[in-house]
């Protein structure tokens, strides 16, 4: 089979507006569930891990959710340097958003709350951090991310990019 044919293909491009982006260094997207505790997981563990590892954090707490424009999602999905998402709710939004990443070749880092049923599909051969939702937890979550992140951006950083290579 030679892949969609052009009336898919059109479909979905007027959706997603397909430009290639380059990622942009020092950017970070958490997505999870639209829940007030969420934000807590973000305010206590996950900025401070970025910032430790030279990221700036200048949205307090970001979430893509049904209202936000497909296209606009597929574009800082596509541009973010590090993807982080939270899978404790398998909501649709969340998992359709992880999903785009992983069709454009994206590895983000997966957390969820301790007791969190295992992952759909084969999401469970891919490293997922887990926590628990106590200020304790929280604080060791923080500390488990500032040392994920740091190895993470070292491996993505060392990798070029397409407009990075020397010919």
């Amino acid at each position: 089979m030679a892949g969609p044919s052009e009336f898919e293909r059109g479909r979905i491009d007027s959706l997603i507006c397909p430009k290639v982006r380059p990622i942009v260094r020092g950017t970070v997207l958490f997505v999870s569930a639209q829940l007030p505790r969420f934000a807590d997981v973000y305010a206590v563990s996950v900025a401070p891990a970025v910032r430790k590892n030279g990221i700036a954090t200048p949205q307090p707490f970001l979430v893509l959710d049904s209202d936000s424009p497909l296209c606009a999602v597929w574009e800082r999905v596509q541009t973010t340097e590090l993807l982080l998402f939270d899978l404790t709710e398998f909501v649709p939004d969340v998992m359709y958003v992880l999903g785009m990443a992983h069709a454009m070749g994206r590895c983000p880092l997966l957390m969820a709350q301790e007791g969190t049923p295992a992952s759909p599909f084969d999401l469970h051969g891919l490293r997922r951090i887990e926590y628990v939702a106590d200020a304790e937890g929280l604080r060791g979550l923080r500390e488990e991310l500032t040392r994920a992140v740091r190895i993470h951006l070292a491996g993505v950083r060392a990798t070029p990019q397409d407009d990075d290579e020397v010919t």
